[in-house]
């Protein structure tokens, strides 16, 4: 997502490549005076902070995080895609990310985006949305998205997204488990879909009527190319990270290493970084088996 009217200003293109988008965070730092930046993303010690930027734009430069060989899961992080892709990532966060990037979630992230003080937001597609409605922010109307950036040799085809899944559920043990029942049933019915889309400020929907309908359409897609940039990531979304018990403690450990990398000279290099993460993460994994 990005500040139309700041592109505007400065006579900016929406970058199409990874390559602009770096070169375009680093044209917008102190776009508005001091502490003013290019791109917000996500950077706390946390599973999140892999999760939705972080994780696409992986996924889209051809990385993995395990395969299975030998009915075991195997670290891919060393591989040539992710060792690239993470030098890249560290590289724009130091060009153009946030200042106190290491405390950032999608909250910090999103509020400096409607704040005016990031140009840019790669982050989950619906965090700027909730910037943008009338009276979110100070720089309500002025948002719109685009797709993920390219990195060369990539095509559309290439283009990958990482999907969330929030979920309801019933306890077993519930003592009033009619009454859980109609809970479900009312906050997931078509009705409040359309209710909470429309007049509720809340754009992710997983029901198709709801987003086939007219007044669906006409109030999320005021926000300009969200429903478009939604068509295109749809194609190839899904949930790119391997689905292994040890997701938290992995992602964790995955977040440290982009801290380290960002923060410290812990490692004389990203490849040597990567490495180093692969055997932890083996080491974390190795008591699975799994079969395709």
């Amino acid at each position: 997502a990005y500040n139309k009217n700041v592109f505007e200003e400065k006579s900016l293109e929406v970058p199409t490549t990874t390559d602009e988008l770096l070169e375009t965070a680093k044209t917008l730092k102190e776009f508005n005076g001091s502490g003013s930046y290019g791109v917000a993303v996500r950077g706390t010690r946390d599973w999140a902070t892999i999760h939705p930027g972080y994780m696409s734009l992986f996924a889209t430069w051809g990385g993995q995080d395990f395969a299975i060989e030998d009915d075991k899961l195997v670290c891919q992080l060393d591989s040539k895609e992710a060792i690239e892709m993470t030098d890249y990532w560290v590289e724009l966060i130091k060009a153009g990310g946030p200042s106190q990037w290491s405390n950032y979630t999608w909250y910090e992230a999103s509020s400096d985006l409607g704040a005016g003080k990031a140009a840019m937001l790669f982050d989950a597609t619906s965090a700027g949305y909730f910037q943008n409605f009338e009276g979110a922010s100070d720089q309500s109307g002025n948002i719109a998205w685009s797709t993920i950036p390219l990195p060369e040799g990539k095509t559309e085809a290439d283009m990958k997204a990482n999907v969330w899944i929030w979920s309801m559920a019933m306890n077993a043990d519930s003592k009033n488990k009619d009454a859980a029942w109609m809970f479900l049933q009312y906050f997931t019915s078509p009705e409040y879909m359309l209710y909470s889309g429309t007049e509720g400020a809340s754009p992710d929907t997983p029901r198709q009527s709801v987003m086939d309908s007219d007044e669906y359409k006409e109030t999320v897609g005021s926000a300009e190319n969200y429903l478009e940039s939604i068509a295109i990531l749809s194609e190839n979304a899904t949930i790119q990270f391997t689905p292994q018990p040890y997701f938290f403690e992995c992602t964790t450990k995955w977040a440290e290493v982009l801290q380290d990398l960002v923060l410290t000279d812990k490692y004389e290099s990203t490849e040597a970084a990567m490495k180093q993460l692969k055997k932890d993460l083996d080491a974390v994994v190795v008591d699975l088996e799994v079969s395709e």
